[in-house]
């Protein structure tokens, strides 16, 4: 009996000290947890970042977006998007990549000159957007974001494509802008997921870029106007984005791209529809001097004509009969012909969407109510 009661104390003796050593090193876990959240919290307060806080912004959908890093310790550890803007950053510090929840990390205009190889612990990170800083390289460690789906890198001072990019097999866009003109490696065929590349300063597109199953480019020509060789190799996309200067003209191969279904022009003196083979059904329009045979589009759906020093519009633009949108913004010396104006109303009366400057329908309703024998 004896014996049995000290076997059984000696049972609740260790029964307690497990317990005991537990509820130490559980102390131990929460004290350490609360020490990097301090040094979080002290970094922020140093550098002047603010506590989470909502910023508004018409540029956003939502109106706007919140801005900085929460100062309780529920919110810092459940917090999914973190945005730093325009604060004065050189380096993350280490306990920054404690915040292991986070899906979105935008940092942007911070003067951040390095990324830490830390980064590697945000394993639930989905888009990293790291643009107008001083950034010149990309820890290894970003491949082991096997979640990261975008990355925007542009405004930062990268010489070349980072080679890291090429082993996120998971990016399904890419934001980049280099310093000096250079080549895209054929590396790019690893990327298999990626549908959206904005690479501003590329030299040669590889006919290796054709293997994946491109939806979006935005291609950009340089100070030179010369767009870069090998666009023929984008033939399967279906949305382009064309952003030219006063002395590029539109590379012919793209009137070749027989899925492209949205066509973007931006900067350019001059545009020219040489054929009538493409099948677009967007189109948006930046332009200094003429549009030319814009009514070869026949299966156009929706036109944007925006900040264009453009005085007319060209007159075959009535032949696009089965517009759903129209957009005119900010065309500050633009007229419109009698029949011009008899094709408003015919879409009006047709239900398309009619987005247009309150200035700019002042003079259409003006000219309608002036020539309004001549036009109806």
């Amino acid at each position: 009996m004896q014996s049995n009661l000290i076997s059984t104390n000696q049972n609740a003796k260790q029964v307690l000290a497990r317990a005991k050593n537990l509820q130490n090193i559980t102390k131990k876990i929460l004290t350490k947890e609360d020490i990097w959240m301090k040094i979080l919290w002290k970094w922020a307060d140093e550098n002047e970042i603010l506590d989470y806080e909502w910023v508004e912004d018409g540029d956003f959908d939502e109106g706007g977006y919140h801005n900085g890093i929460p100062r309780t310790k529920k919110s810092l550890l459940n917090l999914k998007i973190l945005r730093l803007h325009d604060v004065d950053i050189k380096e993350l510090p280490k306990e920054f990549f404690n915040l292991t929840q986070l899906k979105e990390l935008k940092i942007k205009n911070t003067n951040l000159k390095v990324l830490s190889s830390e980064v590697k612990k945000l394993k639930n990170l989905e888009e990293l957007y790291l643009a107008k800083n001083q950034l010149s390289t990309l820890p290894n460690e970003l491949q082991y974001l096997t979640k990261l789906t975008e990355i925007h890198l542009h405004s930062n001072n990268f010489d070349n494509f980072p080679e890291i990019l090429y082993k996120i097999k998971s990016l399904k866009h890419i934001c980049l802008d280099t310093n000096h003109p250079s080549q895209l490696s054929s590396k790019i065929s690893n990327l298999e997921n990626l549908t959206e590349l904005d690479y501003k300063n590329i030299s040669t597109i590889p006919k290796e870029i054709s293997s994946l199953n491109f939806i979006k480019f935005k291609l950009h020509v340089n100070s030179d106007g010369i767009f870069p060789s090998g666009i023929e190799y984008l033939s399967n996309l279906e949305k382009l984005t064309i952003i030219g200067n006063n002395k590029a003209e539109l590379p012919k191969e793209i009137f070749k791209f027989k899925n492209l279904t949205t066509l973007n022009f931006v900067d350019f003196n001059k545009i020219d529809i040489p054929n009538n083979n493409l099948k677009l059904k967007k189109i948006m329009i930046n332009i200094r001097d003429e549009i030319a045979n814009l009514g070869r589009l026949s299966y156009l759906e929706e036109l944007i004509i925006f900040e264009s020093d453009i005085e007319v519009l060209p007159d075959d633009i009535v032949q696009l009969n089965d517009l759903k949108k129209l957009v005119l913004s900010d065309l500050k010396n633009i007229e419109f012909s009698a029949e011009q104006l008899r094709w408003f109303i015919r879409l009006d009366e047709k239900n398309c969407k009619l987005d247009i400057d309150p200035e700019i329908l002042k003079k259409i309703l003006d000219k309608l109510d002036n020539d309004d024998d001549e036009i109806l």
